[in-house]
């Protein structure tokens, strides 16, 4: 059995609070690593760094954005602060 085999069957069924940076309002999320293994991973390094470029670059104050397969808000949630404004999520 591989490691990887191993740690997903160890944290199956099993949901782990994380934290967005301040910069993007410190929110917790609540993830399952049964969506992917990136969630085990320490601080900020589970967060996708080139879907926060895209927030960084794009989202102004007042925007009004969409976040479209939402699943648990790593996109919503850091826009909504940065921005200010209404995102709508959706799953």
């Amino acid at each position: 059995m591989t490691l990887r085999r191993l740690v997903e069957l160890l944290s199956r069924n099993r949901t782990f609070t994380r934290r967005m940076s301040p910069r993007y309002g410190n929110r917790p999320l609540v993830v399952s690593p049964d969506a992917a293994l990136r969630w085990l991973k320490p601080g900020m390094a589970a967060f996708e760094p080139r879907l926060l470029a895209i927030i960084d670059h794009f989202i102004t104050p007042g925007m009004v954005a969409w976040d479209i397969g939402a699943n648990v808000g790593v996109f919503a949630y850091p826009t909504a602060h940065i921005s200010r404004a209404k995102v709508v999520g959706v799953e």
